[in-house]
C-alpha cells in the first residue's frame, strides 16, 4: 500500500507551473563590457534534487533528494558535501532559520501509513489507510531530526520567517498552507486557499509580515483555471488581498525594496509586483519555463531557474531589465542566495547536481 501510494504521489511532482500577464520584451541586455556572474563549482548531491537553502551564519547550503529521501549538507568554503541526513519519504523542498540554526524539510510523501478501524469494513474483509504527512525538524548544531510536525497532505514547499520564527508549508492534496510555532513544533492556523485551489509558492517579507503565496485551480490532474497571489497577514495569517497571476507560479520577496517577483511557467515570464500598492510595476520575458527563483537583497538582481531553459535568466532589480542568461545543469529549479559570500546556488533535478555561482567574480 504505501509502495502504490508513493508512485502515485510522486506522480504530482511533474505537474508545470504556467501563468500570464503583459509582456516587456527581452533584449538579453548586458551588463557593462559583457560582463556576467561565472559558474565557480558544481556540486553532485543526491537524485531528483529540488529545494535548496542557505544558512548564512553557518556557511551550510542545504539540498532536498527527493528520491533519496536524504538532505544533501554542502560546506560553501570548500563546495563539498560533508553530511547526507536522513528525512522522510520524498523531500521536496528545505527551508532554513539561521538564527536558531533549525533546519525544515518539507516531505511530499507519506510519513506513515496506518488503517482505520471500521467494524463493518473489516466484517466483509476490507480495510481503509490514513497516510500521515510530516515536516522533519534537524538541528543543524548535530544534524540529528528533533521532530516530525503532521501538516496536510502532500506538503512540497516550505518557507521560514526567522522574525516571527513561524514556518509556512504548502499542502499540494489538502489546498491550504500549514502554519507552524517552530517553539512548540504544532500547527498553529491553516490558511485556506479554497476549493481545489493549490498552494505553490510562497515567500515572506519579513520587514512588513506579509506572506505570499501563489495558488492555482486544480480539478484532479487539470490544471484549468487562473493563478492567483495571497497576500496574507503574518501575525493574523488573515488574507488581505487577492491579485490573478500565471498558473502555478513561484514568488520571491525584496524586503529592501518591498517589491515580489513572480515566475510564469506559461508564458516564460517573471511579474514584478510593488509591495505598497500591489500593483504589477514591469512584466518581462525570461527563459523558458521559468521555475523557482531567489533575490540578492545586495545586489538587487533577481535569479530565475528555467527549467527547460537549462539556464538561469538574471534580472536587475533597479531597472526591471533581463541581463542575460547563464547556462546551468539540466533541468534547473530551485535557486538560493548566500547574501554574505554573494553565491547563488541552483539545483539541477536531472542532473543531480547543484551550480554554483559567483555574483562576485565576473566573467
Amino acid at each position: 500500500m504505501r509502495k502504490t501510494m508513493g508512485v502515485v504521489l510522486s506522480a504530482l511532482l511533474t505537474m508545470a507551473l504556467m501563468g500570464t500577464s503583459y509582456t516587456c520584451a527581452m533584449d538579453d541586455l548586458a551588463q557593462p563590457n559583457g560582463k556576467k556572474e561565472a559558474v565557480i563549482a558544481t556540486v553532485n548531491v543526491g537524485r531528483y534534487p529540488h529545494g535548496v537553502a542557505v544558512n548564512e551564519e553557518t556557511n551550510r547550503v542545504y539540498v532536498a533528494n527527493f528520491y533519496e529521501s536524504s538532505i544533501s549538507v554542502i560546506d560553501s568554503t570548500t563546495n563539498e558535501v560533508i553530511d547526507a541526513l536522513e528525512v522522510g519519504q520524498g523531500p521536496r523542498d528545505v527551508a532554513v532559520n539561521a538564527r536558531t540554526n533549525r533546519l525544515y524539510v518539507a516531505n511530499l510523501l507519506a510519513h506513515d501509513v496506518s488503517a482505520i478501524n471500521n467494524k463493518i469494513l473489516s466484517w466483509v474483509g476490507l480495510r481503509l489507510y490514513r497516510a500521515k504527512f510530516a515536516v522533519s525538524v534537524i538541528d543543524g548544531h548535530a544534524n540529528e531530526t528533533l521532530a516530525h510536525v503532521s501538516v496536510g497532505t502532500n506538503p512540497w514547499i516550505i518557507e521560514v520567517s526567522e522574525t516571527t520564527n513561524r514556518i509556512y508549508v504548502a499542502n499540494y492534496g489538502s489546498y491550504g498552507v500549514s502554519v507552524i510555532d517552530s517553539e512548540s513544533n504544532e500547527v498553529i492556523a491553516t490558511i485556506d486557499m479554497g476549493l481545489f485551489r493549490t498552494p505553490g509558492g510562497i515567500a515572506v517579507n519579513e520587514e512588513t509580515n506579509r506572506v505570499y503565496i501563489t495558488s492555482t485551480f486544480h480539478l484532479g490532474p487539470l490544471d484549468i483555471g487562473a493563478g492567483r497571489l495571497l497576500i496574507v497577514d503574518g501575525a493574523t495569517n488573515k488574507v488581505l488581498s487577492t491579485l490573478r497571476v500565471g498558473r502555478k507560479a513561484h514568488v520571491a520577496v525584496n524586503e529592501r525594496t518591498n517589491r515580489v517577483y513572480v515566475t510564469s511557467r506559461h508564458s516564460s515570464t517573471l511579474s514584478v509586483i510593488d509591495g505598497h500598492t500591489n500593483e504589477v510595476l514591469a512584466t518581462l520575458e525570461v527563459g523558458p519555463d521559468p521555475y523557482g527563483l531567489a533575490v540578492s537583497k545586495e545586489t538587487n538582481r533577481i535569479y530565475v531557474a528555467n527549467h527547460d531553459g537549462n539556464s538561469v535568466s538574471v534580472v536587475d532589480g533597479h531597472s526591471n531589465q533581463m541581463l542575460h542568461n547563464i547556462d546551468v545543469g539540466a533541468s534547473p529549479v530551485f535557486v538560493a542566495v548566500n547574501e554574505a559570500t554573494g553565491r547563488v546556488y541552483v539545483t539541477n533535478s536531472d542532473g543531480d547536481t547543484v551550480s554554483v555561482l559567483d555574483s562576485l567574480v565576473l566573467e
